[in-house]
């Protein structure tokens, strides 16, 4: 009887341990949907504004075209986030991919200003489904946070930078060709959610008293989030209005989308990087370091017509945006409470930063110079930097 029970408990052990192994290498599959996902949000970023200035759209409309897109993304993310904690993600994630799929298909037949103006809102939605549940996926399977959040920053910036890379090439050829892309990207990502892990049941943790020191009284969080709306009001700006200074300049589509595909090769190399060091973690001379080196990027925008100048501009910015987006996840995913809720905030500050940088950079724009939309990122930055100083010393006169 004795040898049974030790049979049956080294059965359930070894079942346990295969169970691991297997759930380890499907977490590729996560990996892969961030990748495939981020090169259809790639191909997407770089084809819409062109189509935009194909049909006439001024830069009030192209800033607006990304304020739409943002404004759904921060609306719904934090509500998708979550959800995906006490729901199985799963779902959230395919209806999401799915709605980003027919948009695109829809604005290859339907392409006037207003109905792009739509589609992005549509965009935004289905990508808010995605990214925060995804990323809840994530942190419900891992056992290593920081190697996972540093694969999956360095899976969606490699897709980043290919699909904006193959978006001005395809667009020259015929600019269907990007919008069909994104939905074949989209469908393929479907396929694949089906063989991520399962996601575990959901554990809540309830705190017994509210006011004693947690992870979410870390000021690193707010000043992390801080960081990650400068680097995506900044990079939202670019993306959508750098556009309309390189036609003005006589750039290229294909070189176009080769600076995107270096901005966002070099937030791969950054984040992922970012996280195998320990040094910088909770070093907060290190983030403002980072914020001025954005701060030198869109002077080199602000003041030069030469593009190489301009490869030199979008190597820097990516670094530090990669490097402000790994920490602000990381500390929204790193304590044990409220993963869904912290990981929509974050995703939602990547929204208001898309938000209001093509918006008010657009209207900037309109009204001055285009080039002066990337003066009002460098004063943001600095605006940023400064509250960031006085939170974080406020921060350390409260723990004394």
């Amino acid at each position: 009887m004795g040898f049974v029970k030790i049979c049956i408990v080294s059965s359930h052990q070894i079942n346990i341990i295969l169970g691991i192994g297997m759930r380890e290498k499907r977490s590729f599959f996560f990996y892969l949907n961030a990748f495939l996902g981020d090169i259809a949000v790639g191909l997407n970023m770089i084809c819409v504004p062109l189509l935009a200035i194909k049909m006439g759209a001024t830069p009030f409309v192209l800033g607006f075209t990304g304020f739409l897109a943002s404004l759904a993304y921060l609306i719904f993310s934090p509500l998708f986030g979550t959800l995906a904690e006490r729901k199985n993600p799963l779902y959230l994630t395919v209806i999401g991919c799915l709605l980003f799929a027919f948009s695109s298909l829809f604005l290859v037949f339907f392409h006037t200003i207003s109905f792009i103006l739509l589609v992005m809102g549509l965009v935004g939605l289905g990508t808010s489904m995605f990214w925060s549940p995804l990323e809840v996926w994530i942190a419900r399977t891992t056992k290593d946070l920081k190697r996972a959040v540093g694969f999956f920053n360095l899976s969606w910036c490699i897709g980043l930078s290919i699909g904006s890379l193959l978006s001005g090439f395809l667009f020259q050829l015929d600019w269907r060709l990007p919008l069909l892309s994104v939905s074949f990207s989209c469908f393929l990502t479907v396929l694949f959610l089906f063989l991520c892990p399962k996601a575990p049941p959901p554990s809540f943790v309830k705190e017994t008293n509210p006011q004693t020191p947690s992870q979410r009284r870390n000021p690193f969080v707010v000043i992390g989030w801080t960081a990650n709306f400068l680097g995506w009001f900044t990079i939202g700006t670019l993306r959508y209005l750098f556009p309309k200074l390189a036609v003005d300049l006589n750039i290229t589509p294909s070189t176009i989308g080769l600076l995107t595909f270096v901005l966002s090769i070099s937030q791969a190399v950054s984040s992922y990087s970012i996280g195998y060091m320990t040094r910088w973690h909770y070093n907060f001379g290190f983030l403002l370091l980072i914020q001025i080196i954005m701060i030198f990027g869109f002077l080199i925008i602000f003041f030069s017509s030469a593009t190489p100048l301009f490869f030199l501009a979008f190597i820097l910015l990516g670094i530090s945006i990669g490097i402000a987006y790994f920490f602000s996840l990381f500390y929204s995913l790193e304590s044990e409470e409220d993963k869904g809720q912290k990981s929509g905030i974050h995703e939602s500050i990547v929204g208001a930063g898309g938000l209001m940088g093509p918006l008010l950079g657009g209207i900037v724009a309109q009204y001055s110079h285009i080039r002066m939309s990337f003066a009002l990122c460098i004063f943001v930055l600095l605006l940023g930097i400064f509250l960031e100083m006085v939170y974080f010393y406020k921060s350390l006169k409260e723990v004394k």
